[in-house]
């Protein structure tokens, strides 16, 4: 499993909107196999989901998302 944290000035991300840096590991059997670090394209929100979907991220931990990019990333 991949889980995305959203990342802003070091820490969590209070909005996923503000993002522009991933923190990603890759779990196997509950332990921690690989951690590395991406960056989300500029603020368009098409452009951040499908970067999502190409990593293969299956959870993304984010303070918040606004409704507008909650959209793209459900629909």
């Amino acid at each position: 499993m991949k889980v995305a944290f959203t990342i802003w000035n070091g820490r969590i991300s209070p909005v996923f909107d503000t993002a522009r840096e991933l923190l990603l590991l890759e779990l196997e059997d509950d332990r921690i196999v690989s951690e590395t670090h991406e960056q989300l394209p500029d603020a368009d929100a098409a452009r951040c989901v499908a970067k999502l979907h190409d990593l293969g991220i299956s959870t993304l931990v984010c303070g918040a998302i606004s409704r507008p990019r909650a959209t793209k990333v459900s629909g």
